[in-house]
């Protein structure tokens, strides 16, 4: 996924969003000697924790999610499309993001965390037009994840 030389500098901070926000993503190109870095500022959603108890899985795919907007904007990819661009090419990717970190989760489960916000892309509408028993079960694995009834709780 990046096998370019750009160039990302990420900071993660942690605030209090809206409640159906998980995380926010900005980025501010400062451009050197004829490169261009991209300064990633990552807010994950402080409620997640102290309101929705999430879980340690459903935290990581959140984190995951951000870093590829993250990436998409650095390489100029429409913030408008960009959840079309993870349903199409990022979400087998995320899903093994978070079984590196998660071996013992199932794949069915890290699918469904890699969907997680990606749910108003092309993509997602077509999974739900194919099979929307399996596209139902996704978003119930999401939320039980979101609020710890799947996963690691947070200490």
């Amino acid at each position: 996924m990046f096998d370019k030389s750009d160039r990302l500098n990420a900071c993660f901070f942690e605030e209090p969003l809206a409640d159906t926000i998980d995380g926010d993503t900005k980025a501010t190109p400062v451009a050197s000697g004829g490169q261009t870095t991209w300064n990633m500022d990552i807010t994950l959603n402080s409620r997640l924790v102290t309101k929705f108890n999430s879980s340690k899985e459903y935290i990581v795919a959140t984190i995951l999610h951000e870093v590829i907007h993250a990436y998409l904007l650095a390489i100029k990819v429409n913030p408008l499309i960009d959840h079309n661009e993870m349903g199409l090419f990022y979400i087998d990717k995320m899903a093994s993001g978070i079984k590196d970190v998660f071996p013992t989760i199932s794949s069915d489960d890290a699918k469904a965390l890699a969907w997680g916000g990606v749910h108003e892309s092309y993509a997602w509408k077509q999974l739900v037009i194919n099979s929307p028993t399996a596209a139902q079960k996704i978003l119930d694995t999401n939320k039980k994840y979101r609020t710890s009834a799947l996963g690691t709780k947070c200490n």
